[in-house]
């Protein structure tokens, strides 16, 4: 997966928002799992890959349906940052070994 930056933060944690609660972890799993495959694909490849994105976790955050741009004080907003943040660090450990 190419480097996280706010926006991708920003991104998912809009993504989230869009589904209910209980389904936030494992979308994020998603996301994160499905960027990282499209980034290997782009290294691969030379081109985007159709429904996954540039290898960004923006890039594949934004094709699925999201709610509107959040207030950084939002209270869900800032949920569905920290659920993104703690799912991409156990997915950096586990890619780590």
């Amino acid at each position: 997966m190419r480097a996280v930056l706010p926006g991708d933060l920003n991104a998912a944690a809009r993504a989230l928002m869009a589904r209910p609660r209980q389904e936030w972890e494992l979308l994020a799993d998603r996301l994160i799992a499905e960027a990282h495959m499209a980034h290997r694909i782009v290294k691969r490849l030379g081109r985007m890959a159709p429904g996954l994105g540039d290898g960004s976790l923006m890039s594949r955050a934004m094709l699925c349906p999201a709610r509107r741009e959040a207030h950084p004080s939002d209270r869900a907003f800032l949920a569905a940052q920290e659920i993104t943040i703690r799912r991409l660090l156990l997915w950096y450990c586990r890619m780590e070994g």
